[in-house]
């Protein structure tokens, strides 16, 4: 498998310079003048390139494109930040198992805010992750989000995970675009479980166990995402 980075810019025809992470990763694998790589710009295409030269920074002609594997439907996976580094696991685990959107939910038990240095620090992961991978696309990480503007989002299912929920993927069905919510380790209150069932949403299940917020959020995309 020939070695991929991140470019934004790419066009076919272009000569294009890798940005200073993704040159340090070139040089890391001692690439050289004439080494063919292939390159994505993170919103869906992938093109064959060759490297032009190798200095601080990596410069790369785009050649033409090739396919590229992007997430068969819109998956918005908005979750209460678990403590700790669970939630940059939980964005790179979602981004390889093909969610489109990232959304850090604030609901009146949520005890983590993530900052905005927080947010751009999860970009990074995601952008990483899906080079790795293979995939086309990142996901969109916005910033953190009250539960109300959540509900908003215009998604064909919207699915609040819950152990006495039916099952996700029989309320999921084929939707083109699913919005999983996950609460916090104490769970949405009452009155918000009201509003999300007043808002469309239908309470889905990933079995009877209570499961960490991290690993509701790959069993959802692992069931929903990427195929």
């Amino acid at each position: 498998m020939l070695p991929r980075f991140l470019a934004p810019n790419a066009a076919i025809g272009k000569t294009v310079t890798l940005d200073a992470e993704n040159s340090r990763h070139a040089r890391a694998l001692r690439i050289k003048q004439g080494d063919d790589v292939h390159l994505f710009d993170g919103q869906g295409n992938e093109y064959e390139a060759v490297v032009k030269t190798i200095g601080k920074t990596v410069t790369v002609d785009v050649l033409a494109a090739t396919s590229a594997r992007k997430p068969t439907r819109d998956l918005i996976i908005a979750f209460s930040t678990p403590k700790g580094d669970r939630a940059d696991w939980l964005v790179e685990k979602a981004t390889e198992l093909g969610a489109s959107v990232l959304i850090p939910l604030t609901t009146q038990r949520t005890v983590v805010v993530p900052s905005p240095a927080k947010i751009d620090r999860w970009r990074r992961v995601a952008a990483d992750a899906a080079r790795q991978c293979g995939r086309a696309t990142i996901p969109e990480i916005v910033q953190p989000t009250m539960l109300d503007d959540v509900l908003a989002e215009g998604a064909d299912v919207k699915l609040l995970l819950d152990s006495e929920g039916k099952p996700l993927l029989d309320v999921a069905g084929k939707a083109r675009s699913v919005l999983c919510i996950i609460g916090p380790e104490g769970g949405l209150t009452d009155e918000e479980v009201s509003r999300c069932v007043e808002n469309g949403c239908v309470l889905a299940s990933l079995g009877p166990l209570m499961l960490r917020i991290e690993t509701a959020a790959m069993a959802a995309c692992a069931l929903l995402g990427m195929k």
